[in-house]
């Protein structure tokens, strides 16, 4: 059983690229193939999966988290239970996922990056249905 015990900002530098790929390798492509287009402007070509703001993944990994704060900082925790968390709090996956072309994706993203960061910044998880 692999443990962790650190900060969120620990932990988000040594899982959270693991925790990317799991999102890129074995979530969202069964959401990408069943929406099939863009949901913006209906193209069935370069697809992503863009994380509905306030719904993104870091937003996702501290909800996970937070259920193994000790004094809201410091963890430790069973690294496949957390994994397995992440994973479930991301469905379903219509309320954590918008699939948009690139274009369209770095559209959205940029739309709201400020709101975003802030949110992020400030711990809010606002519209995000967990």
């Amino acid at each position: 059983m692999a443990t962790f015990a650190g900060t969120f900002t620990e932990l988000e530098k040594f899982i959270g690229p693991r925790l990317r790929n799991i999102v890129q390798t074995s979530i969202a492509p069964q959401y990408k193939k069943k929406i099939g287009k863009c949901e913006s402007c209906n193209t069935e070509k370069n697809l992503e999966a863009a994380h509905l703001h306030f719904c993104e993944r870091k937003v996702i990994m501290k909800r996970a988290y937070v259920d193994y704060a000790i004094d809201d900082k410091i963890v430790n925790m069973d690294l496949e239970v957390f994994e397995q968390k992440f994973k479930d709090l991301h469905y379903p996956l219509e309320k954590t996922f918008k699939i948009l072309c690139k274009k369209c994706h770095k559209e959205y993203d940029n739309k709201y990056s400020t709101n975003r960061q802030k949110s992020i910044k400030n711990d809010k998880l606002l519209s995000c249905h967990i």
